[in-house]
């Protein structure tokens, strides 16, 4: 019953929000992880993100250094770029240094709670090359995840979750309607294998449009691709 009620979830959340007028984006990124030992892996994601009919783009590449002294805590610190372009109008430059604790804490036979928090370091630059300013970047996300389920795919576990993130600017509080934004996350994620996993995310991104008031913005779909070796 459980894995039926988070399968219909998924689906029927994205009708109900795109009965609203938001703006809608298309995110797709693959992430590939391979481990050094039972403690240090590195890896990265690349992605491409667009806003369909407007020549909206964005495509970045974020490397990663893991660290996991133990099974319920892991480490990150990696840096990032992330171009964003609109053709005839604009271009962005984002160089980024980050580092995130990740804490994997509750844990039910039932849901697994995992909470990810860090900050972000980032120098933004115009037309590819005229610095604009820098920024440092709190975020905090909690996750909540279902046991595996297999919808009648016994080798092919799926599993649902539930992120909540909150994305806070620390230092340029005169711009909250550019840095200041939650994201409310839907998940249906495929174990195809040992090395593979695919995850199909919808997402609400509330912007902080009026320096008090948080309210739903952009439709999300993303999907992820994994890969571990």
């Amino acid at each position: 019953m459980r894995s039926i009620f988070v399968y219909c979830l998924f689906f029927i959340m994205p009708a109900l929000a795109q009965a609203q007028a938001r703006d809608f984006e298309v995110w797709s990124d693959i992430t590939v992880v391979g481990r050094l030992n039972d403690k240090w892996r590195v890896g990265g994601d690349f992605g491409y993100r667009i806003i369909p009919g407007t020549g909206w783009q964005t495509a970045y590449l974020r490397p990663v250094v893991n660290y996991r002294p133990v099974e319920w805590l892991r480490l990150q610190v990696g840096g990032a770029n992330f171009n964003t372009w609109q053709p005839g109008r604009f271009e962005l430059q984002e160089w980024r240094t980050y580092e995130y604790v990740n804490v994997y804490w509750p844990t039910f036979s039932w849901l697994q709670v995992g909470h990810r928090m860090g900050l972000d370091q980032r120098w933004f630059y115009s037309n590819g090359n005229e610095f604009e300013r820098f920024v440092h970047r709190f975020r905090y996300q909690i996750s909540l995840r279902s046991p595996d389920f297999t919808l009648g795919l016994q080798r092919s576990p799926f599993y649902g979750a539930l992120r909540i993130e909150v994305l806070r600017d620390i230092n340029n509080w005169h711009l909250p309607v550019i840095f200041d934004h939650d994201r409310l996350i839907f998940a249906l994620g495929n174990t195809v294998n040992d090395s593979w996993r695919l995850e199909l995310q919808y997402m609400i991104i509330y912007l902080n449009q009026t320096l008090q008031k948080f309210i739903p913005d952009i439709d999300v779909l993303r999907i992820r691709l994994y890969y571990n070796f």
